[in-house]
């Protein structure tokens, strides 16, 4: 099941939070980068802007116009030093859009 549907054009904007152990951490030295892919090849890099390094807040934003429909996938992968570590993979559908004016 999917959490969440878009439609190509949308806004893409997720507010998130950096956590180790389910406490929020830190940013300073951790560097974030995240995709959306889906099964056919398509993949999009998304913009990760910090809001509050040291809270560990940081916003995901990508541009949604040419997200084909269909079911996608979303990360977000985090490196610190030697170590790198992956967020849950977010399931989420692209929909069809109606209005184009």
């Amino acid at each position: 099941m999917s959490a969440f549907l878009i439609k190509p054009g949308a806004t893409f904007r997720i507010p998130s939070v950096y956590r180790e152990d389910g406490v929020p951490t830190s940013l300073a030295g951790v560097t974030l980068k995240s995709q959306v892919r889906n099964d056919t090849g398509f993949s999009a890099t998304l913009n990760i802007s910090v809001t509050n390094e040291a809270a560990g807040e940081f916003v995901i934003t990508g541009d949604t116009s040419l997200w084909p429909r269909g079911l996608m996938y979303w990360d977000v992968k985090s490196t610190e030093s030697d170590e790198t570590r992956f967020s849950e993979t977010i399931e989420f559908e692209v929909d069809r859009v109606a209005t184009q004016i």
